[in-house]
């Protein structure tokens, strides 16, 4: 599926995001790289109908993404970087409810099991889990859904590099089923490796690195230093 923000806008009191014009078609895996507080965390919550903008529109194949269109903002899976879970029930309840809500097939959840190494405290309260432990859950939770279209808020921190690199083996799955991802990180090196295209957001407004597919990964890498450190 394709996403399509048309014209999307958001004003505060002293920030305003956009207008983003943006396209992500099926299959593309998407970096979106800025500094704090310069607006990845407000588009994402517009993404994902959390909160309503001032003025435009997201589609997903021409279905329009709103508030009010839940079947439609269903079709977008979103982990946010805080990463909130309820702390009374187990990774395994956690993932059944996910299962039955997105009618999802329960032997899905032993591929995400094993996935992002959840088994050795698959039946224990999340209250007792390490950051970690609730990052690779939540992870888990995101990709069985299964969505068309996923959202990723810095979801490499907290790992380790082992699971680092499950989430990088997850990610290609992803989008070799021609699913589409979408990723707020400071992993400039995965950036460099695996982003087929690469969008920088500074003060509330959006753009695209140039030539990127045609970059090798060190240039990559340069292009994203010029763009944030370099005086």
């Amino acid at each position: 599926m394709k996403l399509d923000v048309g014209g999307v806008q958001k004003n505060y009191n002293r920030f305003t995001l956009g207008p983003i014009g943006l396209q992500i078609q099926a299959g593309e895996t998407v970096a979106l790289l800025g500094p704090n507080g310069a607006g990845k965390s407000t588009l994402f919550q517009i993404l994902t109908s959390n909160i309503r903008p001032d003025a435009g529109t997201i589609r997903l194949d021409d279905q329009l993404i709103s508030p009010e269109n839940f079947n439609q903002r269903r079709m977008i899976a979103y982990q946010s970087q805080s990463n909130e879970l309820p702390r009374w029930v187990s990774a395994l309840e956690a993932l059944q409810y996910v299962a039955f809500l997105h009618q999802k097939d329960e032997t899905l959840i032993d591929a995400f099991v094993e996935a992002f190494d959840l088994k050795s405290f698959l039946n224990k309260p999340l209250h007792g889990c390490s950051y970690g432990m609730l990052k690779r859950v939540g992870l888990a939770i995101a990709f069985l859904q299964q969505s068309p279209f996923l959202i990723l808020d810095e979801p490499f921190s907290g790992l380790d590099l082992y699971h680092v690199k499950s989430l990088e083996m997850a990610l290609i799955e992803r989008q070799s089923q021609g699913r589409s991802t979408l990723i707020s990180t400071h992993d400039f090196a995965f950036v460099s490796r695996h982003a087929q295209r690469c969008l920088f957001i500074e003060k509330g407004q959006l753009d695209e690195a140039k030539n990127w597919k045609q970059l090798d990964q060190i240039k990559r890498l340069d292009l994203i230093e010029a763009r944030f450190f370099n005086t």
